[in-house]
């Protein structure tokens, strides 16, 4: 009876195995209308990172369009200047000053967790299989300056990008929305003005 119960509950294990399976692959497999995704790296066996670059939402963008520009009185020379100095003080590395266009790029990398719990988590990810985690990020400034179109000071137009890596080496990458990183920037490049 056992062997008959056994040889006949087998293929149906099989096959219920096979769809879940088939399912897990699939779900993971589909991608958000808002992402991009770049190089798969496997589900079952990790061998390769995942790049994921997500586009705002209706929201997000609207959002970002409220907070991306802000005017000064000041000429352009000296608000580049104070842009540069600004974003140094954040933390941020420049890495492309355009004085011809009144341009600037920079970067700022974070490491999000101490080098004693990436060890320690390497340690055990030998051991067992965990769930990737976050453990650091750059962020990157794009800071364009230009005449206010009524020839009444300057006008400066901002984008913060930022990147996520996590401990699996898999990135993901949005451009930031929220007002108080374009606050902070505005507020630190003011202070910096000729007055």
């Amino acid at each position: 009876m056992y062997r008959m119960w056994k040889r006949g509950m087998t293929p149906w294990l099989v096959a219920m195995l096979g769809v879940f399976v088939a399912g897990t692959v699939l779900a993971q497999d589909a991608t958000k209308p808002s992402e991009q995704v770049t190089g798969k790296g496997g589900h079952f066996l990790h061998y390769s990172s995942t790049q994921t670059n997500v586009a705002l939402d209706d929201k997000e963008q609207q959002a970002l369009l409220r907070v991306r520009d802000h005017r000064y009185s000041a000429s352009l020379d000296p608000a580049l200047d104070a842009a540069v100095q600004a974003l140094r003080a954040q933390g941020y590395e420049t890495t492309l000053i355009d004085r011809e266009f009144h341009l600037v790029e920079a970067r700022h990398d974070e490491v999000l967790v101490s080098q004693g719990r990436e060890i320690l988590r390497g340690v055990l990810k030998q051991r067992m299989p965990l769930p990737s985690k976050p453990d650091h990020q750059t962020t990157e400034a794009l800071i364009l300056l230009a005449p206010a179109p009524d020839g009444q000071g300057v006008l400066a137009r901002t984008r913060f990008r930022r990147t996520v890596w996590d401990s699996n080496g898999d990135s993901r990458t949005s451009v930031l929305s929220d007002a108080s990183t374009y606050d902070q920037f505005f507020g630190a490049l003011a202070s910096r003005l000729p007055r």
